[in-house]
């Protein structure tokens, strides 16, 4: 799914940045999933996030701080099925309880946006 170019104008004053240019999503290869809870999950950092190391159950957590209409992407070619945690305790994806994880496979590539303070919606 393509980064929400809508988003990154909204987030630097409608310009799409500082010199009038499209802003381009943040990337990060080669994460590794780690934990089995929130609190011992890889936090992420990026918009656009490939997991490339897992083992089944462990996990990475979304990025905190982000604005409401934000999308991250997940990409898991781990090989194993991984965890994804929302950004705090106090925050869900879908309806699964304040702090749980939404499991995904091995191949896939997710996207969650932040609908409310409190909610994030997977974008299968």
């Amino acid at each position: 799914m393509p980064w929400d170019v809508l988003t990154a104008m909204a987030q630097n004053g409608g310009s799409g940045g500082s010199g009038g240019g499209t802003v381009l999503p943040s990337v990060s290869e080669n994460l590794s999933a780690a934990g089995g809870t929130l609190s011992t999950a890889t936090s992420l950092t990026s918009q656009v996030n490939v997991i490339t190391t897992a083992s089944d159950g462990q996990g990475v957590s979304l990025p905190t701080g982000q604005a409401i209409g934000q999308v991250i992407q997940v990409i898991n070619r781990s090989g194993a099925e991984i965890t994804i945690y929302p950004d705090q305790a106090t925050t869900q994806i879908e309806s699964n309880g304040n702090g749980i994880g939404q499991v995904i496979g091995t191949n896939t590539s997710p996207s969650f946006r932040k609908t409310t303070s409190t909610e994030w919606r997977m974008i299968p």
